[in-house]
């Protein structure tokens, strides 16, 4: 068992610095050329080998906290990289109510993670659990109206969609790179203070390009 923590552990870590680096070519690169596709697709990889490590982590030494990073960075990304796709053809929904039901229930299994098993010892992460459940479920029932038709999406909706998913997840990830990285007291400042840039940071990309009314080319 603590073989195949140490090999996850290298995973997760190798995969989580490979998606920051290669994240911010993706970011600061012209959007649609080779050099956003390219990185994206390596930092989409990179970021699902993080979610998927941080679950086997999370289960192996219990880590609520772990495992909520991996929920959220796998929706996250699978939702910010499909949606792209979306806005130029037709893709089945299976996967994304696959995702919103898995999602929805390791949500309601962290929030009761707040009640039953969280002591006064993790105190401190309590508001980080109900932060990130809160908009983790805001997520879910936009998607929702989303694929039941009661919002209307269009090239540049999708486009915006898009920036936005894949920013969330890199935030996620950042976050944890700073929670195992620095000390801060109380310890939720490393978790919530990088949503706060993050989101300031993505609302002001979503808006330039909303302004453009560019598209790009798919990264898929």
């Amino acid at each position: 068992m603590e073989l195949l923590r140490n090999i996850n552990l290298t995973l997760h870590v190798s995969a989580g610095f490979i998606a920051l680096v290669v994240g911010v070519f993706a970011f600061a690169s012209p959007k649609g050329g080779k050099i956003h596709r390219l990185s994206g697709k390596i930092y989409v990889v990179a970021m699902l080998v993080v979610a998927f490590s941080a679950f086997v982590l999370a289960l192996i030494r219990y880590n609520p906290f772990l495992f909520m990073v991996g929920v959220f960075t796998l929706y996250m990304t699978v939702t910010g990289y499909r949606g792209l796709g979306r806005k130029q053809r037709k893709q089945s929904k299976k996967l994304e109510w696959g995702l919103i039901g898995f999602s929805m229930l390791m949500t309601g299994y962290m929030l009761i993670n707040i009640y039953f098993v969280l002591d006064k010892t993790h105190s401190d992460f309590i508001p980080v659990v109900i932060v990130f459940s809160s908009v983790l479920l805001m997520f879910i029932i936009k998607d929702i109206l989303i694929y039941t038709g009661k919002t209307e999406m269009n090239a540049n909706k999708w486009l915006l969609y898009h920036i936005g998913r894949i920013s969330g997840a890199y935030i996620a990830t950042f976050t944890a790179f700073l929670l195992t990285n620095i000390n801060t007291d109380p310890a939720y400042i490393a978790w919530l203070l990088p949503t706060l840039v993050g989101t300031i940071l993505i609302i002001y990309f979503q808006r330039k390009y909303k302004t453009k009314g560019m598209g790009v080319t798919s990264t898929s």
